[in-house]
Formats: C-alpha cells, sequence, structure tokens
C-alpha cells in the first residue's frame, strides 16, 4: 500500500505540475517511487528545470534511475540529492550519464547534512567523479560535502578536478581531507577555474592552509569566495593569506576562518593584508617620508567569529574597520572580546562608513 500510495502521488503531482521548479524534499520517496518518477518524466515532454529530491531515500538504485533520466533528459539543469543516502553504486551511475550524454545539468548536489541519509561517494564514485570531470563541458557546481572520502577516492577526485575548467563552485566541507587532501587540492586548483571552494571542517593544519594558500596566488581567475571554517589554521597560512590580500590577489571577496584557533598575532597579520600599506622613502633632500600605497582589495565579508583573538587582537580588527574601505561585513562573535576591544571596534566604526553588519 505504502509503493501504490507514493507512486499515486507522484503521478498526481507530476501531471499537474507546470513550474520549471519541483520540489520534493524530505517526502519519504524511496527507489520504487523514484522509479515511477522518471518513468513519467522520461516519456513526456519534460521542461522541469530543477528537481530537488533531498532527505528521501533515494539509494543506489534511485541514484540509477535518475543517471537513466540524465541520460534521456535535456532540459534539466539542477538536481538535488543532498542526504539521499546513494552509495557508491549510484554515484558511479550519476557521474557516468554525466560524461558524455547529458549536457544540460549544471548543479549536482550529492553532500550531506548532519548524519542522516549519508551519501558515500566510494572508490567507485570516485573514480566516474574523475572521469566526468575530464569530459563534461556543462557542470560548473558540485556539492560533495560530507562524502567522508579516503586517501585513495580523494586522490583520484582530484585527479579528475587538474584537467577540468568548468567547474565554478566545489563543496568538500567535512570530508576530512587533512593536510594531505589539501595538498593534492592546491595542486589541481591551480590551472582551473573554481570561483568558490568550501572547505570548513575538513582537520587540516597550517601546512595545508599555506599550500593552499600559495595556490591561490597562481590560480586563474582568481578564487573570490574561500571557507576555511572549522580547521586549524593559523599563523604560517594566515601570513600568507595577508600576501595574498595585497599585492596578488585583488578579487577574493569572501573569506571565512570562523573555528581556526585564531590569536591576536594572526588578527595583526590580516589587518596588514586589510589595510592600505606605509612604505617609507626619501624624498629629494634625502629626508624621510611616508608614502600610502592602496592596493585594490575586493574583501566585503570576512568572519572570524570562535577564535581567541580577545581584546589585544580586537585592537587590530579596529584598525581593519577604520582603514578598509571594502569591508562590509564581520563577524567577531565568541572570541573572548571584552569592554576595552569592543570599545575599540566601536570607535573605528565612526570613520568607517561601508559597514552594514559587524557581529559581536
Amino acid at each position: 500500500p505504502r509503493v501504490e500510495n507514493e507512486r499515486a502521488f507522484l503521478q498526481m503531482i507530476t501531471k499537474s505540475c507546470t513550474d520549471e521548479v519541483f520540489r520534493l524534499r524530505e517526502c519519504g520517496i524511496e527507489s520504487e517511487a523514484t522509479k515511477v518518477l522518471v518513468k513519467l518524466m522520461a516519456t513526456k515532454h519534460c521542461t522541469l528545470t530543477v528537481l530537488d529530491l533531498s532527505r528521501n531515500s533515494i539509494g543506489d538504485e534511485g541514484g540509477k534511475e535518475l543517471a537513466y533520466l540524465l541520460q534521456h533528459n535535456n532540459s534539466l539543469t539542477q538536481l538535488d540529492l543532498e542526504g539521499a543516502s546513494i552509495g557508491h553504486v549510484g554515484q558511479k551511475a550519476l557521474f557516468q550519464s554525466l560524461v558524455h550524454d547529458n549536457t544540460t545539468l549544471t548543479s549536482l548536489n550529492l553532500g550531506t547534512q548532519g548524519t542522516n541519509g549519508r551519501n558515500m561517494i566510494g572508490e567507485e564514485g570516485s573514480e566516474a567523479a574523475m572521469k566526468m570531470m575530464q569530459h563534461n563541458q556543462t557542470l560548473s557546481i558540485l556539492s560533495l560535502s560530507s562524502n567522508r572520502f579516503s586517501a585513495s577516492q580523494s586522490a583520484a577526485f582530484m585527479n579528475g578536478l587538474t584537467k577540468n575548467h568548468i567547474l565554478r563552485k566545489l563543496d568538500l566541507s567535512d570530508n576530512h581531507l587533512r593536510d594531505q587532501g589539501i595538498f593534492t587540492l592546491a595542486n589541481a586548483i591551480q590551472g582551473g577555474g573554481l570561483a568558490e571552494l568550501l572547505l570548513a571542517r575538513n582537520d587540516f593544519t597550517d601546512h595545508g592552509g599555506a599550500a593552499l594558500a600559495a595556490a591561490l596566488t597562481t590560480s586563474k581567475p582568481p578564487v573570490y569566495h574561500l571557507d576555511l571554517a572549522g580547521n586549524r589554521v593559523s599563523t604560517k597560512a594566515i601570513k600568507l593569506f595577508s600576501t595574498i590580500m595585497t599585492e596578488k590577489n585583488t578579487i577574493l571577496a569572501d573569506l571565512n576562518l570562523d573555528g581556526n584557533n585564531l590569536n591576536a598575532n594572526d588578527a595583526e597579520w590580516l589587518a596588514v593584508g586589510l589595510n592600505c600599506k606605509v612604505l617609507t622613502v626619501n624624498d629629494k633632500t634625502g629626508k624621510p617620508v611616508d608614502t600610502i600605497i592602496n592596493y585594490p582589495r575586493a574583501l566585503t565579508t570576512l568572519r572570524l567569529a570562535h577564535n581567541h583573538l580577545l581584546d589585544q587582537g580586537a585592537t587590530h580588527v579596529a584598525s581593519i574597520i577604520a582603514g578598509n574601505t571594502t569591508l562590509t561585513l564581520l563577524e567577531l562573535a565568541h572570541n573572548g572580546i571584552g569592554d576595552a576591544g569592543t570599545l575599540e571596534v566601536g570607535k573605528a566604526t565612526k570613520f568607517n562608513t561601508t559597514f552594514t553588519h559587524l557581529g559581536l
């Protein structure tokens, strides 16, 4: 009865749906119902562009059915399968369908939020993803968050990424890539076209962060949105990111460093990168004169919550607020900042006319 009810439900909404967006999040849909949905969409003239089946128990069998749909559908541009319990078999089928058969899909979400309905890429899935990225010419957004890559799976995936120039946004958050995985990723992104890179909670240290920062100085085009929240990045990498925000990068607009155990010294290095640079030179008479160099900057969003900046760090952040003319959002919550630090930050805001949000 349950399967029949699901079939009847899907048939009803498919027949009556004329919108381009079709959302069925958390509807209790399983593989059999997915098969019915695919059959209806594959045999009828379909103009659907967005299909969201997130947080349903689609499973590997349902994943294979959706792969069949991708092979025969020429309208779908966005497929959201977040938390759909799709393992290596289903993901392999999906990625294989994107190698040559499908030329319209631009966004694929196979990530997972939390632990329920986890998608797992596995060895076969990562190998298929590698081949897909080497040949696909349309997919520009890919989420594989919390897919628990092993070292070999990560290496295979990064190998495909090295040869991909189409992908613009990649979410690999919550995958325990650690330093070794980040080293491989850093090598992979230098020749690609990534604009947004999400690497939150991957348990990498300053070594991985430094490799990533170095890669970003040469990536073409440069990354403009970088999420490094919940890792263990500190001074060594922060110094390099400071350099990126001055002479070597004018496009980084959104930087998330929440929860990285940053201290006051790290805040000082960020201030160096985000404020104008003062050089002392001699004039014609030999008298030293301060010359201000204002590098073009694009950073509008900086997140530093859940670190250890304290009042001393807040003083450096205050100099960022007072001296930077592009920043619009700054998050400083949960940094142990007391009354003295709050006062310094408050004073600095009087000199800044671009701020729209300050989180303390």
